[in-house]
Order: C-alpha cells, then sequence, then structure tokens
C-alpha cells in the first residue's frame, strides 16, 4: 500500500515471471490508482521481459454468455463494453479500458475476452486506465452516456491542462499541497514569467512538475559567492 487516503489509494501488486511461450519469461508490477468520484481509475505495469526483445499485452473485457452486449471499437485506442443483464433489478453494466496515446495496435477477441493489443519492451511500463459504471448506481443509464464519459476521460487524460502565467510581482511560483492519499499530479506551466519573487515555494504531497520555457526572477538577487562586500566607511 503506497496511500490510503480519502481521496486516492494508490498501491502495487508484483507478479513472479510466467511462461509466455518460446523460452520468454514475463514479470510485472502493477500499480494502481483510484480516486474517489471517477469511474476509471489508472494503472501502471511495468513489464520486465527475459528471452525476447518485445512482446505483445493484451487487455480486454471480458465475454458473458447470459448477457446482450454491446461492444464500441475505437479506433483512440478504448474498448466499452455495455451489458444488458435479464432482470431490471440487476441494472446494465458499462466496462471500459483505455489506452494511453500512441500505444494501441489493434483488437482481436477470443472465445472469453475482447482484447487490445499493446507491444512493450523489456523495463517498459504501460499506462491504461480501466473501471466500470453500474446503470443503478450513477447516472449512466445507457450505452450511449457510458461512451460519452469515457471519451471525455480520454480527452482530459491525453490534453492535461497547461497554465501559462505572466506576473509583475508574485510572491511566489507554487503553492501546491496536497494530501499524503491524494498526491496532486501531472502539474505543468509553459511560457511563464514570473517576476518580484520573495518567498521560497510550497511543494507538498506533489507528483510531476514540469516546467517549459519558464523565467523566476526574484525581486532581490541573492549575492554571488564569489563577490566581493563592499567595503564599510567608518
Amino acid at each position: 500500500m503506497i496511500a490510503n487516503g480519502p481521496l486516492r489509494t494508490v498501491f502495487e501488486l508484483g507478479y513472479e515471471p510466467w511462461d509466455a511461450g518460446d523460452g520468454v519469461k514475463v514479470s510485472e508490477v502493477k500499480r494502481f490508482t483510484l480516486d474517489a468520484g471517477h469511474n476509471l481509475h489508472r494503472v501502471e505495469s511495468t513489464f520486465t521481459v527475459v528471452g525476447a526483445g518485445e512482446v505483445v499485452v493484451a487487455l480486454g473485457l471480458g465475454k458473458h454468455k447470459e448477457v446482450t452486449a454491446v461492444l464500441d471499437r475505437n479506433s483512440g485506442g478504448w474498448l466499452t463494453q455495455w451489458e444488458k443483464y435479464p432482470k431490471a433489478t440487476e441494472g446494465d453494466l458499462g466496462t471500459a479500458v483505455l489506452l494511453e496515446a500512441g500505444a494501441f495496435q489493434g483488437f482481436v477477441e477470443d472465445d472469453l475476452n475482447q482484447l487490445a493489443l499493446v507491444p512493450i519492451k523489456s523495463g517498459g511500463t504501460l499506462r491504461y486506465a480501466l473501471g466500470a459504471g453500474w446503470s443503478l448506481g450513477s447516472e449512466f443509464t445507457t450505452a450511449e452516456k457510458w461512451n460519452v464519459y469515457v471519451a471525455a476521460f480520454a480527452a482530459r487524460v491525453r490534453a492535461p491542462v497547461t497554465v501559462t502565467v505572466v506576473a509583475t510581482a508574485s510572491p511566489r511560483v507554487m503553492f501546491i499541497r496536497g494530501f499524503e492519499g491524494a498526491v496532486v499530479e501531472s502539474i505543468r506551466s509553459s511560457d511563464s514569467t514570473f517576476n518580484g519573487v520573495t518567498e521560497t515555494e510550497v511543494v507538498q504531497h506533489a507528483g510531476t512538475i514540469i516546467l517549459s520555457n519558464v523565467t523566476i526572477a526574484p525581486a532581490r538577487r541573492a549575492r554571488s559567492l564569489n563577490s566581493v562586500p563592499t567595503p564599510v566607511t567608518p
């Protein structure tokens, strides 16, 4: 368990090497990040491959013969399924798996699963999201509403918000304070200028911070360690 807060839970599972065929062994470390209030959760799987330079990973959704399923294979790299159960009291269930941009290779299926394929090299990390929505416990009452939710989620994670700021007088550049169980992730700022900075940055429980073409100018420039003090006249 990495974090067990009220807003975010993060944990890892480790899988011992298994036989992938043709003498290839594959092991995996899988990190789950679950955020409160979201129906799709993020997964990061890091693979170690012995005996091959690359393997193809299959992620998918199970088939159930007793229910009617509406399947959407989106060329953008996600797979959704909407299952209608026989009894009205059972409701309908939407499930989805969403791959990161550029990772998707194609779709296949077997008797038990609908699958999305992703190539991965040894040491590589595959990032994706998965989850579900139940018609009797959420706003997802139709396949169309579930697919709209998945598409909107994909748009957010693939195009995170980037902030551009020009400040003539700013006490500090960042005041970011997350929680142990709810780390603030994917902080980005580009083409920004902060002048007149006087205070130390506050960054607590934050993940990746990316600054691109950002200028920070303090209100008072620190004296160089190599500078000579100005003589004091008695």
